[in-house]
């Protein structure tokens, strides 16, 4: 499955009216779903500015998203959190 297909399918599920204001939406999508073992410093530098990185990172806990950089945070740095330390976390 394509990184775009995996957002599409990630999009379909949710009230997502907080994009509106992502600065991920401005660039290109693959830079946040980078293969395995790539740099993922460019797609956090935008989240690190991005003012919906918490409701973001929210929503990757909250739907359990397997793929890509989500509020800042890979799959790997998101694996274990809760939705409810993240929150603190933002």
């Amino acid at each position: 499955m394509t990184a775009g297909r995996v957002l599409q399918v990630v999009l379909d599920t949710a009230n997502l009216g907080w994009m509106d204001d992502a600065l991920c939406a401005q660039v290109d999508s693959e830079l946040f779903f980078p293969e395995q073992g790539a740099n993922t410093r460019p797609a956090k530098r935008i989240c690190a500015k991005c003012p919906v990185k918490a409701p973001c990172l929210d929503y990757a806990l909250e739907h359990q998203v397997q793929h890509g950089i989500w509020g800042g945070l890979s799959d790997h740095e998101r694996r274990g959190m809760s939705r409810v330390s993240a929150t603190k976390a933002a």
